[in-house]
């Protein structure tokens, strides 16, 4: 008896195209891998992990994403975050070059004052790092940033906090930063 109201209602459902459609649509969602924080750009072809609490916004000041750490202090100057932009890249420029352009403008149009550098490989990715440190009025502020050059485009992580907090904050920053990936 029981079987028989479960096919009735399932040929109901199938005889009907726009009850097939959704049900198709609801299966699809139920299948599909969604971790929570987790956010993909289909244009530039990555995804990055940022925690549940985070507000994560699309587009703003000139960035592909940010996402924004939950307000702990009120300074009014910025609000801590994680932002990723991405740029066009000439044919034949490689991470070393573009990361070299990037800190000789940051120096002549901030002042800021590169305080780490180096090299790491980010799931399977070879990266350039580096911190820097500048002022605003009175205000300090540290940054640590990652940079990735594929298919003619340069992809810039960055991670920007205060600089009193900045290496309380460091190793969340890594572990989101860690979390980048480009799509096969």
């Amino acid at each position: 008896m029981k079987g028989d109201y479960t096919m009735t209602v399932l040929n109901h459902i199938l005889m009907n195209p726009k009850l097939t459609c959704i049900l198709i649509a609801f299966s699809a969602c139920l299948m599909c891998s969604y971790e929570p924080g987790k956010y993909h750009n289909e244009k530039y072809k990555f995804s990055i992990n940022f925690p549940q609490d985070w507000k994560v916004i699309e587009g703003e000041h000139g960035t592909v994403v940010m996402g924004v750490m939950p307000a702990n202090n009120d300074s009014g100057i910025f609000k801590e975050n994680i932002n990723i932009i991405v740029d066009l890249l000439d044919n034949n420029v490689n991470v070393k070059e573009y990361v070299g352009h990037q800190i000789s403008e940051m120096k002549r149009l901030m002042k800021v004052t590169i305080l780490e550098n180096g090299n790491r490989v980010i799931n399977n990715e070879q990266a350039q790092w580096f911190i820097y440190s500048y002022g605003i009025r009175e205000y300090g502020i540290k940054a640590m940033v990652y940079v990735f050059c594929k298919n003619h485009r340069g992809y810039i992580i960055t991670c920007i906090s205060d600089i009193q907090t900045f290496d309380i904050k460091r190793q969340k920053f890594e572990k989101i930063a860690y979390s980048f990936k480009f799509d096969k």
